[in-house]
This record gives C-alpha cells, structure tokens and sequence, in this order.
C-alpha cells in the first residue's frame, strides 16, 4: 500500500502573498504556455528560486512541490472567483463589475493576466473606462500588517505594460551605446614598427622562396653534368677497348 503523504500545516495569508511576490518576479517565466524541454528546464529552475527566496523570509519552511501545488490552487480559485462574478452579473451590459477584496485573489489575477480571466474591456465605451478604474489599481491595504513587517518590497504593479507576443530574437540585436563602444588609440611609432616588420617578412619569405628555386635548378644542372660525365666516361672506355683490339 502506497503511503499517505505527509500533510502540512495550512499556508496562512502573509504566506500565500509571499509566494506570489516571489512568482510574480519569474511569471514570464512560470506562466510561459511553451512546453518543450528547454522551457520546461527554466520553468523547474525558477521554482527552485522561488522555493529558495521563500524559505529564506518565511518562518516556516515549504518545499518545492508544495508551493506549486499551491500556486495551483490559488489559480484555480482565482479563475472560479471571476467565473463566479460573470454569472452573478447576467446580462445587463457593460464590463465585468469585479469587486475584489482578497488580497490574494487580486495579486493572483494579476500574475495570469487579468484580461485572460476578467474579458476585454471595450475601449469605446465611457462607462466601461468608469466601472473599470476600480480594477486597475493594485491595492495593497489588505495587507496583514504582520507581512509588512517582514521589511520585503511589493509589487505595487503587476499588470502586464507591453505585449510580448510578437517579440523574436532579432529585436535583441540593438546597437551598441557609445559608452560601450571602445575607443582605439593609434600609436605611431608602434604602427611604423609593424609596418617595417610585415615589409621584413613579405622580402624574407620572397628570398626563402628563390632560394628554393635556386636549390632545385642547382639540383637539375647537377644530374645533367652528371649524366654527361657518365656519357664521356662511357666512350672513353669504348675507345680503350677498340686500341687494345688492334
């Protein structure tokens, strides 16, 4: 039989608004759709930052499973939450009228990605700018004092500035500041140094090269004399032989 996992204690309010500071630092990250092996490779490091940065602040200790099992739940609430204040509101017109006053709620919906959840808002429409100012704003008033003592930094922002989705590698490739760029400070007397040292070489390697050829034409006339003597040497013989013959 397969053993009970070991429950733990529940996470209190103070806890579940930290795990949500720390994912909302990586939510580019951990909110990413893509699935493939490198991604997935990111996503486990980034909660293995998340698990680190909150162990080191909270009192008590969660493990890594724990907190995504977690983040999970809190998701699934959020998304209920809004389903819930969709159906409540029928079909009288206008945005979606959400009133949130969990603080853990709020920050969730804003690390989703609030339009993903709530609906677009109609840009067109005076009443819709008005119902939804309400929404925009992040509030952190509901804030346990107790967390605020923990002397952490939150996020007073976590909706999304800019649209990422039709970003590509390409855009990276920007020039670089003039503060990078290096300056390249020419000495004269090292330039005229180099100079003479490449014309040296250029006239060594020419001299080296037809000392080659000399060699090889030196080697040539060599086997040609040679071969004369041999000749000459040949018909001095015959004649010697044709003397003593007669």
């Amino acid at each position: 039989m397969e053993k009970k996992r070991n429950r733990g204690t529940n996470f209190s309010k103070e806890e579940e608004l930290l795990l949500l500071v720390e994912v909302e630092k990586l939510k580019n990250i951990i909110e990413n759709k893509q699935s493939d092996k490198l991604h997935s490779s990111e996503k486990s490091e980034a909660w293995i930052t998340v698990a680190n940065n909150f162990n080191a602040i909270n009192c008590i200790a969660r493990s890594q499973d724990q907190l995504k099992i977690k983040y999970e739940n809190l998701k699934m609430k959020a998304r209920k939450f809004a389903a819930d204040q969709r159906f409540c509101q029928g079909t009288g017109g206008g945005p979606p009228n959400i009133n949130i006053k969990d603080p853990v709620l709020d920050a969730v919906l804003r690390i989703i990605i609030f339009k993903t959840v709530v609906g677009l808002i109609n840009p067109f429409d005076i009443d819709s700018i008005r119902n939804n100012a309400q929404v925009i704003g992040y509030s952190t008033k509901y804030i346990n004092e107790s967390f605020l003592d923990l002397d952490y930094e939150i996020s007073q922002s976590l909706l999304v500035l800019e649209n990422w989705s039709k970003y590509t590698p390409k855009k990276l490739k920007t020039p670089i500041s003039k503060k990078l760029k290096q300056k390249m400070f020419v000495n004269p007397i090292k330039e005229e140094y180099y100079r003479k040292k490449i014309k040296y070489l250029e006239e060594e390697t020419k001299k080296s090269i037809l000392q080659q050829e000399y060699i090889i034409i030196k080697r040539k006339q060599d086997k040609e004399l040679h071969e004369k003597n041999i000749f000459l040497l040949a018909l001095k013989t015959k004649l010697k032989q044709k003397e003593l013959l007669k």
